[in-house]
């Protein structure tokens, strides 16, 4: 009935099982134990709570006695007797206070009887997953606990090698195994796995009513740490055989793309990166004393922990597939997750960012030898909370960088001992976050940073060997971040910490380049100016049909209001020089899949007609339909800038936002290359490299010369700042002022700046070749002072011209302030003679080093 079984016949039944425990053989036992468990597992998740109560208490006593002795060889018993437990903690009917009542027998069992637990490690492992995701906080927290004290009591214990897998003080290899001892080496290492999904659980998302606290997170991602240094360290072995790269909850789940010891290698650790991944791309909103996205920038924080302190132990061919198939993914989801307000944050500016309040990626940490992380853990293990096992080298690192961001330090975990006894729960956070649940806001910088980390610190050292894995893996999430996708457009935040963080590893890697044989060294600094000079020439590109396609729109939209079906006025570049478009004129084909665009252009000399290719709308809807891709529309344009992204705003205008990202990309890369130890890696690049790297300059030199020239653009970008006023309530003083903003936000402001930057990074190039006269042994000898002295002439000349006659036309208009750094000028005016006042300083540093024959030969 609804009663459920009387009390006193349960009794009776647990004393039959009682004494049949012990005077039956095992197997037989197992078959009669199936018929036992299938009732004690119905009554746990009785509605009567007596029932439900006894049935629990029912199955700890018997569990208590049957874990009295160790588990045999061969058998699995103690997996198939303890599975009521989870049958009942499974159960959705089943009351709250039966699955805090098995938790307490699982705590008790595991307390007493570890030693002789086996098999049924995976059954208390499957337990404690299913309870993470428990809406009570209660259970969930008393789940962890239990997992923490596995942690630190147990773990000898559970990763204890088996001493058949030891002959003679050697690990004995796969082949050497029995069919037996195979079996037990796959059998521990699923248990392992076992765990580490128990905790990673603790990471991934659980009801938005009802999220958990981010302090049981936050210690799950602890145990990751503490997972990895057991694997890096030997002391849990992997499987022997079973892989397969289908299904993440089967066993043997591995990479793709390994041979067959290195896919075995790989099982114990996909689980662990897998886990972090979710955690990284997670949308779940974790805040805590003012701080957002703490479970996301966490999870960034342990799998950075795991590969500075591990990365050296994988192959080039693991380390790639850990990358491409796991972080870099998790990452990408992640940006293109934020629907943020950040997206549409536009900066007036290349030079000035309107986004300052990004987080900023940490500092290189220091070595696990540091005499600073040792006294972080002497204080750590000092407190009660604290295991008195030893630390291993990751979770040292995991637990220091979390002690210093909970509170507020600056990054540097060698002073992180001096937070560990801070009592946390009095840290106050006084100021709030900006956009505290934007991932690229609060975490982009730090994951993009770990990702420059690990490329310096784990691939750069490998030589020329890891030039091969950065360049296809974290170069091309360079390159996406900075320049984006045909089916992915990148905001200016994305962007600014794109280019910053390729700042960061050039400068880096340059640096270090001495550390390295000459040949290895060679070819780093080929491939990473060669990287440099393929970004920025995809940058270009899209800056040059950018402005190509806004002027088209533009006159079109023109033409449509006037009337006129002809008539100059889009000033365009051609191969034959720069011409103004009459008109176009459409060539229909009959299969309708594309039609060829006659345009009409009046050059200086003559009449030009040149044909463009145009995909129709249907062949475009069919290709669209063919492929997954997402394709990009006008809308994605307009969503860069939220002044443009209005329903009123003209088609053409929604390109501005992507157009000056362009520049502001150009300028960051043009920076980058001034800040370089040049010292070290120019003279190690080769004629044909060096020459690519300064045509890229010179094109964006020539683009953004062009761009400044340009009547029409200036007028867009005047039309843009006319649409965020007020037009009829405007007064004289506020079109004047408008008149001056021509000068700080107009087309002037952007391009002249990228000009001004394209031009210094070309001085410098050619200063220091001319200065260099050292031939490396068996490089290819070609004469660098030469070569950059006739460039730096020319230079020379033009700029010189330019900037005198900028300063007597337009010098009169510009506060003498502006000439007091001249780093900074250009910033708040753009006029030539003070976008380029460090460029001719740049310049006038060179001329020092020309010799004398060399300048009565240019004159």
């Amino acid at each position: 009935g609804d009663d459920g079984p009387s009390i006193f016949s349960m009794q009776r039944l647990v004393e039959i099982a009682d004494y049949n425990m012990d005077v039956r053989p095992r197997l037989v036992w197992a078959q009669v134990w199936g018929i036992m468990s299938d009732f004690f597992s119905k009554n746990g998740c009785h509605r009567n709570a007596m029932v439900s109560v006894f049935a629990v208490d029912a199955l700890k006593q018997l569990g208590m006695k049957f874990l009295e002795k160790p588990e045999l060889s061969e058998f699995n018993f103690q997996r198939l007797f303890l599975r009521p437990f989870l049958r009942i903690t499974e159960n959705p009917e089943t009351r709250q206070e039966i699955r805090e009542l098995v938790l307490a027998c699982v705590d008790q069992m595991i307390n007493t009887r570890a030693q002789n637990l086996q098999s049924g490690w995976k059954i208390f492992f499957d337990i404690i997953t299913v309870s993470a995701c428990d809406p009570v906080d209660k259970i969930s927290l008393h789940a962890l606990s239990i997992l923490q004290g596995i942690l630190d009591r147990n773990l000898d214990q559970l990763t204890m090698l088996i001493k058949h897998d030891v002959h003679n003080g050697e690990m004995k290899k796969a082949e050497d195994l029995s069919s037996h001892e195979r079996k037990a080496r796959n059998s521990n290492a699923e248990d392992f796995l076992g765990m580490c999904r128990a905790s990673l659980s603790f990471i991934g998302t659980r009801d938005p009513k009802s999220p958990r606290p981010i302090g049981v997170s936050m210690r799950a991602l602890c145990h990751a740490a503490i997972y990895a240094d057991l694997i890096g360290d030997g002391r849990v072995l992997p499987p022997v055989s079973g892989t397969q790269t289908s299904d993440p909850k089967a066993a043997g789940y591995t990479y793709d793309g390994l041979d067959e010891e290195e896919a075995l290698e790989m099982v114990l650790w996909r689980a662990l990166f897998e886990g972090l991944a979710d955690g990284v791309r997670s949308t779940e909103k974790s805040r805590e004393g003012g701080m957002g996205n703490l479970i996301q920038r966490g999870s960034v924080l342990a799998l950075r922990a795991i590969l500075l302190r591990h990365g050296k132990l994988f192959s080039d061919a693991q380390l790639k597939v850990v990358l491409q198939q796991t972080i870099l993914p998790a990452f990408h989801d992640a940006v293109e997750n934020d629907i943020s307000p950040v997206r549409s944050i536009a900066s007036e500016s290349p030079a000035i960012s309107s986004l300052d309040f990004l987080s900023e990626p940490l500092p290189l940490p220091p070595p696990p030898d540091d005499e600073g992380l040792h006294k972080f853990e002497e204080v750590f293990r000092s407190m009660d909370r604290a295991p008195t096992r030893p630390m291993g080298s990751a979770e040292l690192l995991l637990e220091a960088t979390f002690t210093d961001m909970r509170n507020g330090g600056g990054g540097d975990i060698s002073q992180a001992y001096k937070f560990a006894k801070k009592d946390l729960s009095s840290n106050d956070q006084d100021v709030e976050q900006p956009f505290p649940d934007s991932w690229i806001s609060t975490t982009a910088s730090v994951a993009l940073g770990s990702l420059t980390d690990i490329s310096s610190e784990i691939i750069f050292i490998r030589g020329a060997s890891g030039a091969n894995v950065w360049f296809s893996t974290i170069g091309e999430t360079y390159q996406l971040w900075c320049n984006g996708s045909e089916s992915w457009l990148p905001c200016e935040a994305v962007v600014r910490i794109g280019t910053s963080e390729v700042n960061r590893f050039m400068r880096r890697a340059t640096a270090d380049l001495p550390k390295f044989v000459r040949e290895d060294a060679r070819v780093w600094a080929n491939e990473i100016i060669k990287f440099y000079t393929q970004l920025l020439n995809h940058s270009l590109e899209i800056e040059q049909s950018l402005i190509d396609k806004l002027l088209r729109w533009k006159w079109r939209a023109y033409k449509t209001s006037s009337g006129k079906k002809e008539g100059s006025g889009l000033r365009i570049r051609t191969a034959y020089g720069n011409g103004f478009l009459e008109k176009e004129q459409n060539v229909a084909h009959n299969d309708g899949e594309f039609k060829v665009v006659v345009e009409t252009i009046k050059l200086d000399y003559g009449i030009l007609h040149r044909p463009r290719v145009v995909v129709t709308a249907a062949a475009s809807a069919e290709t669209a339909a063919e492929t997954t891709k997402k394709q990009l529309t006008v809308n994605d344009y307009a969503k860069l800038d939220s002044k443009v992204n209005t329903p009123e705003t003209p088609t053409w205008m929604k390109l501005l936002p992507a157009l000056k990202i362009r520049c502001v990309a150009a300028h960051v890369l043009q920076q980058t290359l001034l800040s370089l130890h040049e010292d070290e890696v120019f003279p190690l690049i080769s004629r044909d490299t060096m020459s690519d790297l300064l045509k890229s300059l010179n094109v964006s030199r020539e683009l953004a010369e062009d761009a400044v020239k340009n009547e029409d653009l200036a007028h867009a970008f005047q039309e843009a700042m006319f649409t965020e006023w007020d037009m009829e309530d405007m007064g004289e003083d506020a079109l004047v002022k408008i008149t001056q903003l021509n000068n700080t936000q107009g087309s002037a402001m952007f391009f002249l700046t990228q000009t001004a930057g394209a031009t210094n990074a070309v001085i410098r190039l050619l200063s220091v070749l001319y200065d260099y006269q050292d031939v490396f042994d068996g490089e290819e000898a070609w004469d660098r002072r030469s070569f950059a002295g006739q460039y730096l002439m020319k230079i020379m000349q033009d700029i010189f011209f330019k900037f005198a006659d900028s300063e007597a036309k337009e010098g009169h208009r510009i506060d003498p302030n502006v000439w007091r750094n001249t780093s900074e000028s250009g910033v708040k005016v753009a006029v030539y003679c003070t976008s380029f006042a460090s460029v001719v300083v740049g310049l006038l540093k060179a001329m020092l080093s020309f010799e004398p024959s060399h300048i009565e030969r240019n004159k």
